[in-house]
């Protein structure tokens, strides 16, 4: 019974999230991820304020490859946490904050905020080697993975960046 609640709760938030949220949009999944690309309009992130918050659009249905760049406090970092959250809030079978939102199944993988674990002796510099290298490893065999990095080696010198 208790799982029942759970599935009862889970699919209540749902609703409620697309009740609270009536200017959010239903998100398609794409069938074909090594096709199909994700496709943004007007996407905002969720935790911002409508008043404060920048709508960007994003399409990448003409590469594999995308690289945000900008000066610092320009909201690079914001807009790969918009794309992220907004592909768990699809695949979770949410409403989105976007216009439109389209994207297929990805394996949905973040480089972000990489930090330190003193309980396992564990640097900034390692950690993020070991992310670093988990990534590598990932879509060397998977090839619907979608990556988000940010501020990558944010940790380090120069020196040690080049040698990791």
């Amino acid at each position: 019974t208790f799982d029942i609640v759970a599935e009862f709760e889970a699919l209540l938030s749902l609703g409620i999230l697309q009740r609270n949220h009536s200017d959010w949009s239903q998100p398609k999944i794409l069938n074909d991820g090594q096709v199909d690309r994700i496709k943004a309009v007007q996407v905002n992130h969720p935790l911002i304020p409508a008043g404060l918050a920048v709508a960007n659009d994003y399409d990448a249905s003409s590469h594999r490859l995308a690289l945000v760049t900008g000066s610092n406090m320009a909201g690079k970092s914001t807009f790969l946490r918009t794309i992220g959250i907004n592909a768990v809030l699809a695949y979770a079978g949410a409403v989105v904050c976007a216009q439109h939102f389209e994207l297929p199944i990805y394996r949905l993988v973040s480089y972000m905020r990489i930090k330190d674990n003193l309980n396992e002796s564990t640097s900034t510099f390692k950690a993020e080697l070991d992310r670093m290298k988990f990534i590598l490893e990932l879509v060397d065999v998977a090839q619907d993975s979608f990556v988000l990095i940010d501020e990558m080696l944010r940790g380090t010198n120069s020196v040690d960046k080049y040698d990791g």
